[in-house]
């Protein structure tokens, strides 16, 4: 198959593709009703072409460690700490990522609190928190 032709144009175009990006930032920039009637332009597309409606969004039920942190009250690497100590189960997705379910919080966080609480040479810190323990290992609810 022969190659198409190229205009004139086309070919100052692919040599000069920077220079044409750069005017239509600055013009984007100060011209207001340009900027405008682009941004129409683009909502009208949207509106037409739903691209969110195309990707087929999915919705997760769970939650990333940063996430779980923040909700329990700590960082995230208090959380990886109590998983490499054992007091809270490990859940990895199997590539690399923790996955946490919401419910689980409020238990950690119990659990975060009493640690920051009371001194670990406390006489009843190591009775107190195996009790704890076993109660999150029970009651632990895996992502889905």
């Amino acid at each position: 198959m022969p190659k198409k032709k190229l205009t004139p144009y086309q070919i100052w175009y692919a040599a000069n593709k920077e220079l044409v990006a750069a005017r239509r930032k600055e013009k984007y920039r100060k011209d207001k009703k340009y900027r405008e009637r682009n941004l129409k332009a683009s909502k009208a597309w949207r509106k037409e072409n739903k691209p969110w409606e195309k990707r087929g969004k999915v919705v997760h039920n769970y939650l990333l460690i940063g996430e779980f942190a923040e909700l329990v009250g700590c960082s995230p690497e208090t959380i990886r700490n109590l998983e490499r100590k054992k007091m809270i189960p490990r859940t990895t997705d199997g590539i690399a990522r923790r996955h946490y379910n919401p419910r689980n919080a409020a238990i950690v966080r119990k659990l975060v609190d009493y640690r920051k609480e009371i001194h670990y040479s406390h006489p009843k810190y190591d009775e107190r928190v195996k009790a704890m323990v076993t109660k999150i290992k029970a009651t632990w609810k895996k992502a889905e």
